[in-house]
């Protein structure tokens, strides 16, 4: 990326990256923690969100070396890091398309920094969020429901479901009243369905997608978005 615009790494001054997976090393624990995911665990990354989390950390930089993070994302001569939030870094896109004073922000994803859904409320110019709920969910919800139509229409699950949101403009929901059928909207606002499991779900859309392959695949995305 940098080539493209004839910059070298020692170009960079800051960098935005993502709560992401991290080597072990990277974070500010113990020795004996490190050795402990490394030879008895067997884990060589560690989740930045699910560390925040677990730490009760105010902030990425109490849990996070920003001087080793900035190593291993082969940018050592930045001066400044900065780990955006997942869902927040979705929400606020949809503000800049509009001149709204007020509004409900809402996200829902498979487990994005371990969070399954967030409602952000924006007024006077700030962004507060309400509520998140982690991905520690009963399965089935409609991150998954996209994933599992992506995967069954012959995409590339977890990179492609941007394609199944472009095909549903052009097809007909001809699944949609048997599919939502399935799922719920709780008073908290979360998205639940009957599936108890994740692996159901899927076997369910694997189940229900050649009905419609036959035809053309945007049907079944235009019904994923209804729901």
């Amino acid at each position: 990326m940098l080539s493209i615009v004839g910059a070298k790494h020692s170009d960079v001054g800051a960098v935005a990256i993502s709560r992401m997976y991290f080597p072990n090393e990277v974070f500010k624990r113990p020795w004996w923690w490190r050795a402990n995911r490394a030879y008895i665990r067997r884990k060589a990354v560690r989740g930045l969100a699910t560390e925040i989390r677990t730490s009760r950390a105010r902030s990425p930089e109490e849990v996070i070396d920003p001087r080793k993070a900035l190593q291993f994302v082969w940018l050592p001569d930045a001066q400044a890091i900065h780990f955006y939030d997942h869902h927040e870094a979705h929400a606020l896109p949809a503000l800049f398309y509009t001149d709204w004073d007020s509004a409900l922000l809402v996200t829902a994803d498979g487990a994005g920094d371990n969070v399954s859904y967030s409602h952000r409320h924006f007024k006077d110019g700030k962004l507060l969020t309400v509520n998140t709920w982690h991905r520690r969910l009963p399965p089935g919800g409609i991150a998954h429901l996209y994933q599992a139509v992506t995967g069954a229409l012959g995409f590339r699950e977890n990179r492609h479901e941007g394609k199944i949101t472009g095909l549903a403009a052009f097809g007909k929901p001809v699944l949609y009243d048997e599919i939502v059928s399935h799922f719920w909207v709780t008073d908290e606002g979360l998205i639940r369905s009957k599936f108890r499991r994740t692996a159901t779900l899927f076997n369910y859309i694997r189940q229900v997608a050649p009905r419609v392959k036959r035809k053309t695949p945007r049907h079944l995305c235009k019904r994923l978005s209804r729901i």
